[in-house]
């Protein structure tokens, strides 16, 4: 099923995108023609972390997943020496894996589930100290996910539009977009589809993505006004700009009203 919604997508593009672009563009050749490169989601440390109920400990875990133990002088080594061999010690419990780290590993099974490609998780690569605060080297701050196959786009851009979309909140206004053409957005809450799995995505934060659009050098100087093009043709809405249906309707009011 996944697989028909990416070709209906496509063909949509292909049939229909493809030619409104042609006409509103000032483009002469097919391979000139705007097409969505490629689509990035990321949930990063401040994404995870959006909830009052968790707190990342400020020290570091001990192996036996608390404090690390008081050390003990020299005199209680002794005497224990003298009382004859210690007893066996118990076997130390697992290392459980701070708050953080469990949020990430949620956020990057959601991203599997709503992309079924592979993730990656990003870590510190420097050791930063301040007054206020200090961020060891190798500390997990996120889950990327890279879309580059146009099968995987298409998909991904249809689950967005049909699943997604629809359950966001009607203050939202649209993807942001930059000059470079690049448009960018997300959620805050899970999707509805992930709370049907299981209810533990109750505590997944949300994602945010990044789509990018491949435009010919000639008309480099339009790539905001392709990229609205690209995606408001797809139905994705933009800020301050309509999609392809909601333009439709407002010509066919206009042409009533007339």
């Amino acid at each position: 099923m996944a697989e028909r919604a990416s070709n209906l997508m496509r063909h949509h593009y292909s049939r229909v995108v493809a030619y409104d672009l042609l006409q509103k563009l000032p483009v002469t050749q097919c391979h000139e023609v705007p097409e969505v490169k490629g689509v990035v989601l990321n949930i990063s440390r401040t994404r995870a972390m959006n909830d009052a109920k968790v707190s990342v400990p400020s020290a570091p875990l001990h192996p036996t997943g608390g404090p690390p133990p008081p050390r003990r002088r020299g005199h209680e080594r002794a005497g224990r020496a003298r009382r004859g061999p210690p007893a066996r010690p118990r076997p130390t419990p697992r290392p459980t894996p701070p708050p953080l780290a469990q949020l990430l590993l949620l956020g990057r099974t959601a991203l599997t589930l709503l992309t079924g490609k592979r993730t990656e998780m990003r870590f510190t690569t420097k050791f930063k100290a301040g007054k206020s605060f200090r961020i060891f080297k190798g500390l997990p701050v996120g889950v990327t996910c890279r879309l580059a196959r146009k099968d995987d786009v298409f998909r991904y851009l249809q689950l967005w539009r049909n699943e997604i979309l629809p359950d966001l909140p009607r203050e939202y206004e649209g993807a942001g977009i930059s000059r470079a053409g690049n448009v960018s957005t997300g959620m805050e809450g899970p999707p509805r589809l992930l709370q049907e799995i299981s209810e533990s995505f109750d505590r997944f934060r949300g994602f945010a993505w990044n789509g990018s659009v491949t435009v010919a050098h000639r008309i480099r100087h339009l790539r905001e006004g392709a990229a609205a093009l690209v995606f408001t043709g797809l139905g994705i809405p933009i800020k301050g700009r309509p999609t392809r249906e909601v333009a439709a309707r407002q010509a066919q009011a206009a042409a009533a009203e007339q």
